[in-house]
């Protein structure tokens, strides 16, 4: 009776396996093989390249986020099982925007330009932003922001600083924030970017981050 049964599942499972078509064999194999893949921070080309203007109900913030760890970086990698062709990449931010059509990957150190809805109030709240080190989703850290702006009437163009963080030990504790103007900087690439348009940054307080308000910013 055993032998009965055996030779029933050898049928069933080589049916199975056979009844499964070339193209359902090819996608199961690539999904595992692109499994290194998904683990990329990354936006295809068209996106990355748009940086998208503000109409009238909009403002461009314009600013830079850099951080400075102490912590043996390769070494981090290699616990963290980092995908091998993202070891030479740089680290990213993810800056969510109300147009998810525009660039919203920017490299460590590097200036960004990202378009907000502006609400009623012209009140917008910044609560944090997503990192990552080698470009690599299993290496992500929050980096906490905590404040708003009220952007003033009429302006649709707006400079909130350059922050860098100094994080320190394993656990990647922020041990502090510090917030420079690069004015000038930011105001060139706003000219070489938006082209012939001859916009003015306006610089902006950093007030206290309001949860409230950010509820109904949501």
């Amino acid at each position: 009776m055993k032998n009965k049964i055996l030779f029933a599942v050898v049928i069933f499972c080589t049916y199975t396996i056979f009844s499964v078509s070339a193209d359902e064999i090819s996608y199961a194999i690539n999904s595992v093989l692109s499994l290194e893949a998904m683990e990329d921070v990354s936006e295809d080309k068209s996106q990355h390249e748009k940086i998208a203007m503000p109409g009238k109900s909009d403002v461009l913030i314009v600013g830079r986020i850099s951080v400075k760890a102490d912590e043996d970086m390769q070494f981090y990698a290699k616990t963290r099982n980092v995908n091998p062709e993202n070891l030479a990449k740089d680290a990213v931010l993810l800056i969510s925007a109300s147009d998810d059509s525009q660039r919203q990957i920017y490299t460590d150190g590097e200036f960004f330009f990202v378009k907000y809805r502006l609400p009623k109030n012209r009140h917008i709240q910044f609560d944090s932003v997503p990192y990552y080190f080698f470009a690599d989703k299993k290496t992500s850290l929050i980096l906490p922001l905590g404040f708003s702006i009220d952007v003033p009437k009429d302006v649709n163009y707006v400079y909130i600083g350059s922050f860098t963080y100094n994080i320190t030990g394993d656990d990647f504790t922020v041990k502090n924030i510090t917030v420079s103007d690069e004015y000038d900087q930011a105001q060139q690439l706003a000219d070489k970017i938006t082209g012939k348009k001859n916009i003015e940054l306006c610089r902006v307080e950093l007030k206290a981050y309001d949860e409230k308000a950010a509820k109904n910013q949501k």
